[in-house]
């Protein structure tokens, strides 16, 4: 594998023991922005930042991060602090309860499959749903009450 490609020691984790823990603690950020974006489109009193919240969110549930971070997120900056703060809560409950992902598959939506177990045992896809949901419920109320619609209007520029 090239230098900086992937996750090594994760990969080489799920190669050797068939799971690893850290993975899956990170693997809460797509699921984070799922219930940002979410939020975000429906509070916004902003034609132009729904027309960019609506289309990352979608962008986000398929795993793909980037427009709702560059877009929304860095630019209103409390956003951004809020996604850090929803990934550290759900990382810290997925740790908390040993939550391992068995392969580096997909992300967003798709990304739940990685959390099951091939033996068949719904224990940690349970503890994983657990962190994901309490992250997702908690960036999605503390989104809904923290946005500034100020910092909006500047760097909107409406």
């Amino acid at each position: 594998m090239r230098r900086g490609s992937g996750h090594p020691l994760g990969l080489s984790n799920i190669a050797l023991a068939g799971f690893d823990y850290v993975m899956a603690a990170g693997g809460i950020g797509p699921m984070v922005g799922m219930a940002q974006g979410l939020c975000i489109t429906l509070r916004t009193k902003s034609k132009k930042v729904r027309d960019l919240a609506l289309p990352s969110f979608i962008s986000q549930v398929m795993g793909v991060g980037e427009p709702l971070m560059y877009s929304i997120l860095i630019p209103l900056r409390k956003p951004y602090a809020i996604n850090i703060i929803g990934g550290a809560i759900g990382g810290a409950i997925i740790g908390a309860l040993k939550g391992k992902i068995y392969v580096f598959g997909g992300s967003g939506l798709f990304g739940l499959a990685n959390y099951v177990d091939p033996s068949g045992d719904p224990t940690n896809f349970i503890h994983c749903l657990i962190g994901i949901l309490v992250a997702m419920v908690a960036v999605f109320i503390i989104q809904w009450i923290a946005y500034d619609f100020d910092a909006e209007k500047k760097v909107i520029g409406e």
